[in-house]
């Protein structure tokens, strides 16, 4: 159905949506969202317009613009993308679509009484068209915000803005943990097998492989570290699974987490982990300065657990266990010569920090 289809349809309600062309996957959903505009927006009359539209490996986003009686309020309208045209696939996805959705829902309502940090707002929920709609959060993500402020030498007044928001960053981990706890404990060994099959595709896929020699000193430096562990540091808690710049938007006064997705359990210092590698990949590009980044980093782990140092044993280890994983994502194509270069940059940094941490020389790669 076209725009205008769409428009005639809910003309009897005085609502419509704009005559801008959009993807026909989001008619559905749109069709829906301007049927039932009390349930959704609060108002009996809304239109809905397109903002823009976001292409992404397995889902497409399309930020629009809702006008309703209260005036104008952002969303996202998030659709997943199945890997394969299969019933079960399908099936799949659509389990993915609730699970997000509801799992948005645990965390925005978990996090009510903590100020200043925040969850984006579920509006709905379309598992047959795989899609879920969200609040638009007010603001710029952590990734836009260093990209402009950590470049060359900040000044006072944009170190002091990125160093709250690194610190307030780690602090959100922390209160979703209090307010989504876990209790069982981690299996060592399910960490074992999962960074053995990451193992195994280095050795196997890309350009440049990692030799048996290479995974036999990674397996030295995981089993050193896991020899440290204790019980306690085991225990299980709450993890977002992509804790990363472009799913923090930074708001006046506000952090407020995005894409929950991958939400799951597993171990503490995951999510910070994660973060931590995406600030460290930062310094591949020579408009960064490493003593700023290496600040962003202290900031981030001291918001999150004051005293935290890379070198606690569990902390080392997920960043083993982040580093391999992206090392395998490093490993495929990319399109573009300035994607490849960059690519290949960051596949050098990670095998210099490997050979750092856990002695693999040019002897470990292919």
């Amino acid at each position: 159905m076209s725009s205008a289809g769409l428009q005639r349809r809910h003309q009897d309600r005085d609502s419509h949506l704009a005559t801008v062309p959009w993807p026909s996957a989001f008619h559905p959903v749109l069709s829906q969202l301007v049927a039932d505009g009390r349930l959704y927006f609060g108002s009996d009359h809304v239109s809905v317009e397109p903002v823009s539209r976001v292409e992404r490996a397995y889902s497409t986003l399309l930020q629009i613009r809702v006008q309703g009686s209260d005036g104008p309020q952002g969303a996202f309208v998030k659709i997943l993308k199945p890997r394969a045209d299969t019933p079960a696939e399908r099936a799949s996805m659509q389990r993915n679509v609730v699970r997000d959705f509801e799992m948005t829902r645990r965390v925005r309502q978990a996090l009510a009484g903590c100020a200043g940090l925040a969850a984006v707002r579920p509006i709905a929920c379309f598992p047959e068209e795989l899609a879920i709609v969200t609040g638009q959060a007010a603001g710029p993500t952590l990734s836009a915000v260093l990209a402009r402020g950590a470049a060359g030498w900040p000044g006072k007044a944009a170190a002091r803005r990125m160093s709250w928001l690194l610190r307030r960053s780690g602090a959100w981990l922390t209160a979703a943990q209090a307010a989504l706890p876990e209790d069982r404990a981690i299996d060592v060994e399910i960490l074992r097998a999962y960074l053995d099959r990451r193992l195994a595709e280095l050795e196997m896929i890309g350009p440049i492989r990692m030799t048996r020699a290479g995974r036999s000193a990674v397996e030295r430096y995981r089993d050193r570290l896991m020899g440290k562990l204790t019980r306690e540091s085991l225990r299980s808690v709450w993890i977002h699974a992509d804790f990363c710049p472009e799913n923090i938007i930074t708001g006046d006064g506000e952090i407020t987490v995005l894409d929950f997705l991958m939400a799951r359990s597993g171990t503490v210092y995951h999510d910070v982990a994660h973060l931590f590698m995406h600030l460290e990949a930062m310094k591949v590009k020579p408009w960064f300065r490493p003593a700023v980044i290496d600040g962003l980093q202290r900031d981030l782990l001291a918001g999150f657990e004051p005293g935290l140092g890379p070198e606690r044993p569990l902390f080392a280890l997920m960043l083993l266990q982040h580093v391999i994983c992206h090392l395998v994502t490093l490993q495929g194509t990319a399109p573009g010569t300035t994607a490849r270069l960059y690519r290949a940059a960051l596949h050098r940094r990670h095998r210099r920090w490997l050979l750092r941490v856990a002695g693999l020389d040019n002897a470990s790669w292919t």
